[in-house]
């Protein structure tokens, strides 16, 4: 059975390290980052960065555990960086908070988001997009899916402040002439099929009616929950720190502890595995 490997980089000259996993030998998973780092083919800008800056020499690769399937690779992924708090930029290089697919930290997704503010894409770029979004039908599971995730579901306090915070100072006035024109351009020759018109002629019936009233219902609630969201938000802070479980550790495993630190950095005491 193929061993699934736990890995432990290992900076010498600062002693941040990272931690990762992977289904190759941990020597070609390091060759693989030196790679990376040097064709700056970033998963992990800081440290690709670090591997760059202080040369790949001047790192040392370890194993922290071994087992043989994906699942317990994640738990052992992400048990480790939490371990080793490898995801503090004081102590480690990792960006996510491990598994596969890991989630991001708050640090790395603000990174992320200025990277990419003041971006305009090129109108080639977006004639591009374009050609290749034509035509295309999201699946049918896929949107159903998608809506019943949604349905019922109030608004964060964050969400309805970013959206107030986009609408704020924008145009709402009626529509421009110009606009009018467009729409109605847009909307020249279009018109109902034989199937539609025949359901428009139909008058409603009592179960669609209910299914209306139920509809409005719904959506007051909503409006409510949602107002007493963003009145909670508006007269208290409200902060959300992710967290990952901390079990024993694994079986197997042996080391020792150091106490790291400097003028410039908190000590703290890190496990070294043998």
């Amino acid at each position: 059975m193929k061993p699934f490997y736990i890995y432990f980089i290992l900076n010498k000259l600062t002693g941040k390290y990272y931690v990762g996993q992977t289904i190759q030998t941990p020597e070609k998973r390091w060759i693989k980052h030196q790679r990376d780092a040097r064709n700056r083919k970033f998963k992990n800008n800081y440290f690709s960065n670090a591997v760059r800056y202080y040369r790949p020499e001047n790192f040392e690769v370890r194993v922290l555990y071994v087992c043989y399937d994906q699942k317990t690779l994640d738990e052992a992924e992400i048990y480790f960086i939490a371990f080793f708090k490898a995801t503090n930029a004081w102590l480690g290089y990792n960006g996510t908070f491990g598994g596969k697919g890991g989630k991001k930290t708050e640090a790395a997704k603000s990174k992320m988001s200025s990277s990419q503010k003041g971006r305009v894409a090129s109108p080639e770029t977006r004639a591009k997009m374009s050609k290749a979004g034509k035509g295309k039908k999201q699946d049918p599971e896929h949107i159903r899916k998608r809506a019943l995730a949604i349905t019922g579901k109030p608004k964060s306090a964050e969400s309805i402040r970013k959206t107030t915070a986009g609408l704020t100072g924008r145009k709402n006035g009626p529509m421009s002439q110009e606009t009018k024109q467009k729409l109605r351009v847009k909307a020249t020759g279009r018109g109902h099929t034989e199937e539609t018109r025949e359901k428009l002629r139909k008058p409603h019936t009592e179960e669609r009616r209910l299914n209306v009233i139920e509809g409005l219902r719904k959506r007051r609630e909503r409006l409510e929950q949602e107002n007493q969201l963003w009145e909670t938000a508006t007269t208290t802070s409200c902060f959300s720190t992710p967290h990952v479980r901390m079990d024993l550790p694994p079986r197997g495993l042996s080391g020792k502890f150091i106490r790291t630190g400097s003028s410039t950095q908190p000590s703290t005491e890190t496990l070294l595995l043998t």
